[in-house]
């Protein structure tokens, strides 16, 4: 738990500006401040009180939902590794990402001691 905490509390710290958290309802960043949570399915957890609105729609399908060039940041934590196609999600990302944003993606690793 402690090694999420910190890899969360270092994502947060990296974000800026307006963030778009993707994927956010199964793995919800207690160190965000007013940030958008891109909901993708349906999750029985607690909602994070932190986050300024919530979305919900399909991630590969992105840019229908925010419009160009919008976000300063989208973090995709522990999400692209469950979609069908993550070329086409990271192209989606790409429209609605202002010119100098940043995306922080977060996968899991299997080869991690902590892991096995």
């Amino acid at each position: 738990m402690l090694r999420d905490k910190t890899r969360l509390l270092r994502i947060a710290k990296l974000a800026r500006g307006l963030t778009l958290d993707v994927g956010f309802n199964d793995n919800s960043n207690p160190f965000l401040e007013q940030a958008i949570g891109f909901e993708v399915s349906d999750s029985n957890r607690e909602k994070a009180t932190n986050y300024r609105e919530i979305v919900k729609g399909n991630c590969e399908n992105i840019s229908e939902y925010f419009p160009g060039k919008y976000s300063d940041t989208v973090i995709a934590g522990e999400i692209i590794e469950h979609l069908e196609n993550p070329s086409q999600f990271l192209r989606e990302v790409k429209k609605i990402l202002k010119d100098d944003g940043i995306i922080l993606i977060s996968t899991p690793n299997p080869y991690n001691l902590s892991t096995l």
